[in-house]
């Protein structure tokens, strides 16, 4: 719950959105090239081909306007959908020059025009990317383009991002660490890190047989904590499913009221996603990748508050949270559940709205503190079905000076927000 609510915190924050980059080690995507290459003093110019940079700075620079020149780099090898294009293409100029364009990353991650130096890596020492390459009208007098959208943590080692530590975890760090060439092979012959999400017993097997075709380089950095890195990504995906193939028990468009220190909050509405989006837990526990996951007791759905049924929520909307804890097997003998529900879902834009921001932010705060003391998934809420069949709810959260905020309601139909995901 604590990921979620941060955040929606976040999307909901005046403040534009903020993308922060996870400084792990690279890895390759489906589209993208992984290529081992050396790098030269030379720069030429590429220009931002079929981008178009964004006006706000970068994490790492201004990102004023200017040309944009790449950096040349001697290919050694390389492997992914455009391999064969790659090869044709050194074939018939005779040379195996590429530029690579460096960009930064603006707030929101768009691409940012870089403002150090182009030459940003450093020469004569082999590194491994993972990269796109540009359409080949994009080159530059013949020679292939690639556009490193993260430049701050490519390539490795020499990224700026390696050469500052800080993109070790100390858990991960071991004396003696994969060298360039080692790491291009393990990304060029086990299937790209997204597949995992599509076909993750596959992605996890072809990445076991690397494992244990090269033993002594597995413990070492950066494929033990890839390996931790797919581990998790197929621990999600297939949670995703689980959670895809459960119909909420709280599912639906609701009617609500609620008190605050005994003055009336205006009526509003509560609608659903279709699916669960997360399970309700303390603490992830890394499964087994080729064991199925199992069905959570307890999840996570998606919900918007809104003021009134005359303007329902847009598609893929949500502000808030419902939790419910839901056990596997006994839905359908339960006549009563437990859960949460997030106070942010009472609509903002009305009377009383200071008074109800200020005690959502100490209960709010009030709830980190016991949650950093001894996680525990707390039940304010009660789901019952009455005995016409109708789901009903309420909710009363204390705050430890005493003021009290109590939501009742009940739900009004199945209707839940669109949304293709």
């Amino acid at each position: 719950m604590l990921i979620v609510y941060l955040l929606l915190a976040a999307l909901a924050s005046h403040d534009a959105a903020r993308c922060s980059l996870n400084p792990g080690p690279p890895r390759r995507g489906a589209t993208a090239t992984v290529l081992l290459a050396t790098g030269s003093p030379d720069t030429m110019h590429a220009g931002p081909g079929a981008i178009q940079p964004s006006s706000t700075g970068g994490h790492t620079g201004s990102g004023a306007r200017g040309p944009i020149y790449g950096q040349v780099f001697a290919a050694e090898r390389f492997a992914g959908p455009d391999s064969s294009v790659l090869a044709r293409t050194f074939a018939h100029r005779g040379d195996r020059r590429v530029v690579i364009v460096p960009w930064d990353y603006g707030p929101s991650c768009e691409p940012v025009r870089w403002t150090r130096s182009f030459a940003w890596v450093p020469i004569a020492k082999a590194a491994t990317f993972t990269i796109l390459l540009r359409p080949d009208s994009l080159w530059t007098n013949g020679v292939p383009v690639f556009d490193a959208y993260q430049a701050i943590t490519e390539p490795y080692p020499l990224s700026p991002m390696y050469r500052r530590d800080v993109d070790r975890p100390s858990r991960s760090r071991t004396d003696i660490e994969l060298t360039a060439g080692e790491l291009y092979d393990l990304l060029a012959t086990t299937a790209p890190a997204d597949a995992a999400w599509q076909y993750p017993e596959g992605t996890w097997m072809a990445f076991a047989r690397w494992q244990a075709a090269h033993p002594d380089l597995a413990t070492r950095y950066p494929a033990n904590i890839l390996a931790d890195m797919l581990r998790d990504d197929i621990s999600y995906a297939k949670e995703g499913r689980v959670l895809r193939a459960i119909s909420p028990i709280v599912a639906g468009t609701y009617r609500m009221s609620a008190v605050l220190d005994g003055v009336a909050v205006p009526e509003f509405f509560m609608r659903t996603r279709a699916w669960p989006t997360d399970e309700w837990v303390t603490g992830r526990t890394r499964v087994d990748p080729l064991e199925p996951h199992p069905r959570p007791p307890a999840y996570t759905v998606l919900t918007t508050g809104f003021s009134s049924l005359d303007v329902p929520p847009a598609a893929c909307s949500g502000n808030g949270y419902i939790n419910v804890k839901d056990p596997p097997l006994a839905t359908a003998r339960r006549k009563e559940w437990s859960g949460d529900i997030d106070l942010r879902l009472i609509p903002r834009g009305r009377p009383g709205d200071s008074a109800l921001d200020r005690f959502r932010k100490v209960a709010f705060d009030e709830w980190s503190a016991r949650w950093r003391a001894s996680p525990t998934l707390e039940t304010p809420a009660r789901f019952w079905t009455d005995a016409k069949g109708v789901l009903q709810v309420e909710q009363t959260t204390h705050l430890n000076d005493g003021r009290t905020l109590t939501m009742r309601g009940e739900r009004i139909d199945s209707t839940t927000v669109g949304c293709k995901y």
